[in-house]
């Protein structure tokens, strides 16, 4: 089967400042048209002296899925990086859950081979400067490249990994600390979709993390809300204090050490950052999110 990756955006995009109406949609999507040569074996168009940010998204959903586009809007807005999105949507929005899981470790290599192709090439200097992000099934995709890239990679973020298969089986597979030299969770919806367990140097669980306020109990959409508290620290990096927690129950219980110095989790969180923290969010309007 073929194996995809498209770019949708580098640092210079220039897009609506209002991706609700379909023209923006539009608009983003002839970029995705005209942006494929990104990433040929010439790589051309990744600037060299600019950090590099890796997306991969998650099962059922690909580099068209609105939320998706979004955040690689603000990604590419609000750093000053080549953001790239990976695309392997011909597995994610094919296979049934349980069959992606097996064909997993037949996918992971592709990624890893093609960020050490940018670096064979000198696209890219050194892994460190690199970040992957990951949402889903996407957060265990980075992680595993990371895996194979010995952690060499400067900072693996992963939203709301996967649980299902992930929790017991394929422990090997998911995203840990081992993925990079920083890896920071974002728990969003513990009941069913995400990992309930710490898997990185440092975790943070929002709103408690089994489901999201917003959300009331629907898990598909607390699920999702991992990449827009991404989105929203990405606006304001301040938008995020959070508490330390001395368990994952606690964490849960929104029991925190107020004895502890607060942190914020942003795309810039400190690399010494260890340990459980509790996020406390307000609620957010999903209305155009949930159009998937």
């Amino acid at each position: 089967m073929a194996y995809n990756f498209n770019v949708y955006y580098d640092n210079h995009t220039k897009l609506d400042d209002e991706l609700r109406s379909n023209c923006a949609l539009n608009h983003v999507q002839q970029a995705y048209k005209l942006a494929y040569q990104l990433v040929d074996v010439t790589d051309s168009k990744i600037q060299n002296n600019k950090p590099l940010i890796v997306f991969a998204h998650g099962f059922r959903c690909s580099t068209k899925t609105p939320i998706i586009v979004a955040l690689g809007k603000w990604l590419a807005r609000m750093t000053d990086s080549n953001v790239v999105l990976v695309d392997w949507s011909d597995w994610a929005m094919q296979m049934d859950y349980g069959n992606l899981v097996i064909q997993f470790p037949t996918v992971v290599p592709h990624l890893a081979d093609w960020l050490n192709g940018l670096h064979d090439r000198e696209i890219i200097k050194t892994f460190s400067d690199i970040i992957l992000i990951g949402h889903s099934l996407g957060a265990h995709l980075v992680g595993n490249a990371g895996h194979r890239l010995n952690g060499t990679v400067s900072r693996i973020i992963a939203l709301d990994p996967a649980q299902p298969n992930f929790r017991i089986d394929h422990k090997n597979e998911r995203v840990d600390v081992n993925s990079g030299r920083f890896v920071m969770v974002l728990h969003t919806s513990t009941l069913l979709f995400g990992l309930r367990e710490p898997v990185g140097h440092v975790d943070f669980y929002f709103n408690g993390a089994q489901f999201q306020p917003t959300c009331a109990v629907d898990t598909t959409c607390g699920h999702l809300m991992s990449i827009i508290y991404m989105m929203d620290s990405l606006k304001n990096s301040t938008a995020f204090p959070a508490s330390r927690c001395c368990t994952v129950d606690d964490c849960e219980k929104k029991i925190v050490d107020l004895e502890k110095p607060t942190v914020y989790m942003n795309m810039n969180t400190p690399i010494s950052t260890r340990g459980l923290y509790s996020i406390l969010p307000g609620r957010k309007n999903l209305t155009f999110y949930m159009r998937l």
